[in-house]
């Protein structure tokens, strides 16, 4: 084999890995861990209402995904904006969000 076919082929390996570094990285921050964030909330929620502490008829699937939202928004603005989304209003928005769930 010459040497440009050797770098020829170390060249596609190369690309290969890249590729598939990407893909597990994209498929890493996928649905796994947004559905272990969902689940998890989801369960708080549920035994939340179970313990009298929000209102009844409160829709828990639709409040994960209210939650799962903030979160993601939340971090979202925070990376891009660091001084927009301060820790207190953080707390504040998610603070809103619960409030309309008690009784």
């Amino acid at each position: 084999m010459t040497t440009s076919e050797t770098s020829k082929r170390t060249s596609r390996s190369a690309s290969g890995a890249a590729r598939s570094a990407i893909g597990t990285c994209a498929n890493y921050s996928t649905p796994s861990s947004t559905d272990r964030l969902t689940a998890r909330l989801r369960q708080h929620l549920a035994e939340a209402a179970e313990l009298g502490q929000i209102r009844d008829g409160a829709d828990i699937d639709f409040v994960t995904h209210q939650l799962v939202v903030l979160i993601d928004g939340v971090s979202a603005e925070r990376v891009l904006y660091q001084n927009r989304v301060p820790p207190k209003r953080q707390v504040d928005l998610l603070d809103a969000l619960l409030n309309g769930l008690r009784l």
